[in-house]
């Protein structure tokens, strides 16, 4: 009974998935970044925002400069319209503006993976 209610359960978040892959998530625009930190995971930069975006933290992101090429990153966190992120690439010391958007896969693939222990019947 168990594997079978796990089997519906992953079938649902597979259908999930294909229905965030064919409604691309939008791109929210930042603005009057500066970057706050370099370590060996990236580069951590602050942005204000107009809105109050709900992306979890920890959510692989795209971000796309207003002049510049696309990288990968990683959203930190939002306190009210404050922003902060942790991008693959330098864009230097200021970034004016720019958008970002979320795999909003993530935590469903995160879901979708199931501990072994629970697909034991």
């Amino acid at each position: 009974m168990q594997n079978e209610q796990l089997a519906k359960i992953q079938l649902a978040i597979e259908a999930e998935i294909a229905a965030v892959y064919r409604n691309q998530s939008r791109k929210f625009a930042l603005d009057n970044g500066h970057l706050v930190a370099v370590a060996d995971e990236g580069f951590l930069y602050s942005f204000r925002t107009e809105l109050s975006i709900n992306i979890p933290p920890e959510s692989p992101i795209s971000f796309y400069p207003a002049d510049g090429i696309r990288c990968n990153g990683i959203w930190v966190s939002q306190n009210d319209f404050d922003v902060l992120i942790n991008l693959e690439k330098s864009y230097g010391d200021t970034v004016s503006r720019a958008k970002v958007s979320a795999d909003m896969t993530y935590i469903l693939r995160t879901l979708g993976e199931c501990p072994s222990h629970m697909r034991r019947g």
